[in-house]
C-alpha cells in the first residue's frame, strides 16, 4: 500500500464517520424536542465520533502530502 492508497482509506473512513455524526446530530435534535432521556450520552458519542472524524481527515491529509513529496 502506498501513501495515496493509505490516504484514500483514511478519507473513506472519515466520510463514513461524517455520515454517522450527521445522523446522530439529527437524532439529538429530535430527542431535545421531545425531552427524551439519553441526551448526555448521545452528545458524548457525537463528540467522540467527531474527534475520530477530525483525526482521520488530518491523517489523510498528512499521508497525501507525504506521498506527493516522495513521488514528486
Amino acid at each position: 500500500m502506498n501513501y495515496f492508497e493509505w490516504s484514500d482509506e483514511y478519507q473513506r473512513e472519515a466520510d463514513k464517520l461524517q455520515i454517522k455524526v450527521k445522523a446522530l446530530k439529527k437524532e439529538l435534535r429530535e430527542r431535545q424536542k421531545n425531552h427524551k432521556d439519553g441526551i448526555r450520552a448521545l452528545s458524548s458519542r457525537i463528540a467522540i465520533l467527531y474527534s475520530m472524524y477530525i483525526d482521520c481527515k488530518y491523517t489523510a491529509s498528512v499521508l497525501r502530502k507525504r506521498g506527493e513529496r516522495l513521488n514528486g
